[in-house]
């Protein structure tokens, strides 16, 4: 299936991740556990509501997905069953992480997490934590990398948020 990922989304939406450098290799490597892959502005870019809600479908139909896929089926989810809720999704700069922010006040900056409101959630798909935004600095954490334990069982590597380091960045 994870072979066939990146042939199943429409031909726009592989165009438009060829055009940032986001091939075929890119998905065989974030959905092969090798993920070397960072969310960069650049790459991140690519990810238009029209191509987050393709790689959902696709995501959903192979049974593949890091955070970002993970990420965009809530989202796909959240707009269609919530239409009114503001449903957005983020990707840490600075980090390597994608995640879904609902209930975030419009008028606020999407990069001051601390003036998104008290409605603000965070849904971490990937970790499966869902919290409010308040509590970003405690419970988000960065993916750093994966790797293997002496015993060759894979592990996760992961960091806590830093506000010095990480800004939670709006996918546009």
């Amino acid at each position: 299936m994870i072979l066939n990922y990146f042939d199943r989304l429409p031909e726009e939406v592989r165009a438009d991740c060829l055009k940032h450098g986001i091939s075929l290799s890119f998905f065989r490597t974030l959905l092969g556990n090798l993920f070397e892959i960072k969310y960069t502005p650049v790459a991140c870019s690519t990810f238009s509501k029209k191509n987050l809600l393709a790689i959902a479908e696709v995501a959903e139909e192979c049974n593949v997905g890091a955070c970002l896929e993970m990420s965009a089926v809530a989202f796909k989810h959240s707009i269609q069953n919530k239409p009114g809720l503001r449903a957005e999704l983020f990707y840490l700069e600075g980090g390597n992480h994608v995640f879904l922010v609902l209930g975030r006040n419009p008028p606020s900056d999407p990069s001051k997490y601390k003036e998104w409101g008290g409605e603000a959630v965070i849904c971490d798909t990937w970790s499966g934590k869902v919290f409010p935004s308040s509590e970003i600095e405690s419970k988000l954490k960065n993916f750093v990398r994966e790797s293997e334990t002496p015993e060759g069982n894979p592990r996760t590597i992961l960091e806590p948020f830093n506000p010095e380091k990480h800004i939670p960045t709006l996918l546009k």
